[in-house]
C-alpha cells in the first residue's frame, strides 16, 4: 500500500514539473506556420472544448500567413471560457531569462470586446490541484471587437503581476503553464462568453524601454508657436505603436504656455515669454517606459527694436514749428513698435512741448534760440530700445 501510494505521488509530482529541456528563452516565437496549434491547447483531455483551438490563414500578413484561432460558447459545458494554455514551451524560469514581457499579434474576431491576460502559474492546474503560486496580469490589453491584427505586449515583470496564490517571484522563477484569457476584472479565471481572438507571432521579448525623442532644442520668436514632434522617437522591440506623455517640466516667469495635446505625437504651444521652456517626453510600449525622459529646451528669443531718432536739424527763425522723425527705427523680427518721445535739454527759458509723443513724427515750438535735444525710445511687445536723440538747433 505504501509503495502504491509513493508511486502515485511520483507519477503526481512527474506531471506537475516543467519538462525537461522545455525552458522559455530569449526571442522564442511561435508563428504557427508549422499547421498545428504548436503545443496551445483549451482545457484537459478529460473536458475537451467544444470547438478547440485552430489552426487557421490569414493572419496579420495576408492568407498564407497562419495563426491560432480561439473560440469560447458562453453557454457551452465546457470551453466557455475564451482561455488557452501552454505547458510546453512556455515553462520554465522567466527571470533567469530576461523575458519581461510576451509579445503578440491579436485579431478580436467575435462580438465581445475582449480584456486580455496572462495567467502563469509555476505548475499546471490539473486534476483540481491548484498550484502553490500563480499570477495574473494586473493590467489588462484591451482589444475591441473587429479590431483586425494589433500588435499587443503583455509586461511580465513582477511589478505587472498579481499574485493570485504564493508569491510573485516563485510563479517567474519556476513557470509550469502559461495562460492567454479573457477577463475584465484583475481576477482568474474570466467569466463565460461568446468570443472569437486569433493569436499570431507569441515572442518572448525583453521588456526594453523605448527611447523618446522630443526633437532638438532650439530658438523661436517669442509669441510664435513651437510645433514639437516625437515622431523620432523608437521602440526598440519594434512591436507596438508608442504611446506619447509630454510636459512642461519648466517655463518662463509669468508664462501660461499649455500644450495642445499632451498625448499627440506632435503637440503645440504658444512661447507666450521670454526665456527658456523645457519640455519633457516620455513613451511607452505597453510594457515599458522611457527612462530617462527626453528632453528639449525650446529658447523663446526676440530681437531688441531699434530706434533712430533722425538727423540733426538747423532752423533759422522763431517761433518755428519742427517735425522731428523716427521713421527709420525698425524691429529685426517685424514686431510692431510703439515710439516714446522725451525732451533732454532745451534753451533758458524755453518750453517745448512735444504733441503726439507716441508717434512715429511728434512736433513741437522752437520758442527759443539754442539747442534742443530729444530722446527717443521704441519698444515691441517685449523689449525697449536702447535710446536715440536727436539736436534740433535754432540760429
Amino acid at each position: 500500500m505504501a509503495k502504491r501510494l509513493f508511486a502515485l505521488l511520483a507519477v503526481a509530482t512527474f506531471l506537475f514539473l516543467p519538462a525537461a529541456g522545455s525552458a522559455v528563452t530569449f526571442g522564442q516565437v511561435d508563428t504557427f506556420e508549422t499547421g498545428t496549434t504548436e503545443n496551445w491547447v483549451v482545457g484537459d483531455p478529460e473536458a475537451p472544448a467544444v470547438i478547440p483551438p485552430f489552426n487557421a490563414p490569414g493572419g496579420p500578413t495576408g492568407p498564407a500567413d497562419h495563426f491560432l484561432h480561439l473560440t469560447a460558447i458562453q453557454l457551452a459545458p465546457s470551453g466557455n471560457r475564451l482561455t488557452v494554455i501552454n505547458r510546453t514551451q512556455w515553462i520554465g524560469n522567466y527571470l533567469g531569462a530576461s523575458v519581461d514581457s510576451i509579445a503578440m499579434d491579436v485579431n478580436n474576431l467575435g462580438p465581445t470586446d475582449l480584456s486580455l491576460r496572462l495567467y502563469v502559474a509555476d505548475s499546471p492546474s490539473r486534476f483540481g490541484a491548484p498550484a502553490p503560486n500563480a499570477a495574473f496580469s494586473t493590467t489588462a490589453v484591451l482589444v475591441p471587437s473587429g479590431s483586425l491584427w494589433t500588435p499587443v505586449v503583455f509586461p511580465l515583470s513582477p511589478a505587472d503581476l498579481t499574485a493570485q496564490r504564493g508569491t510573485v517571484e516563485a510563479t517567474l522563477l519556476h513557470a509550469g503553464e502559461l495562460r492567454i484569457y479573457h477577463n475584465p476584472l484583475p481576477a482568474f479565471p474570466g467569466p463565460p462568453s461568446d468570443a472569437q481572438l486569433g493569436v499570431d507571432n507569441i515572442a518572448a521579448v525583453p521588456g526594453i524601454a523605448p527611447a523618446a525623442d522630443p526633437g532638438p532644442s532650439r530658438a523661436i520668436h517669442v509669441g510664435r508657436v513651437v510645433q514639437l514632434d516625437g515622431s523620432g522617437s523608437v521602440d526598440p522591440n519594434g512591436l507596438t505603436p508608442l504611446s506619447f506623455a509630454w510636459s512642461l517640466a519648466g517655463v518662463p516667469a509669468g508664462s501660461t504656455a499649455v500644450l495642445s495635446d499632451p498625448a499627440a505625437v506632435n503637440p503645440s504651444f504658444v512661447a507666450d515669454q521670454l526665456g527658456n521652456y523645457d519640455v519633457q517626453l516620455a513613451v511607452t510600449n505597453g510594457a515599458a517606459t522611457t527612462n530617462p525622459f527626453g528632453r528639449a529646451t525650446i529658447a523663446a528669443v526676440n530681437a531688441r527694436p531699434t530706434a533712430v531718432a533722425g538727423r540733426t536739424q538747423t532752423i533759422r527763425r522763431i517761433p518755428t514749428t519742427v517735425r522731428l522723425n523716427g521713421l527709420r527705427s525698425s524691429d529685426l523680427d517685424g514686431d510692431p513698435i510703439t515710439f516714446k518721445w522725451t525732451v533732454i535739454s532745451k534753451p533758458k527759458g524755453s518750453r517745448p512741448r512735444l504733441k503726439r509723443a507716441g508717434t512715429a513724427k511728434p512736433v513741437f515750438v522752437a520758442d527759443k534760440r539754442g539747442s534742443y535735444v530729444f530722446k527717443l525710445l521704441v519698444s515691441d511687445p517685449y523689449e525697449t530700445s536702447f535710446p536715440s536723440s536727436v539736436k534740433i538747433r535754432v540760429r
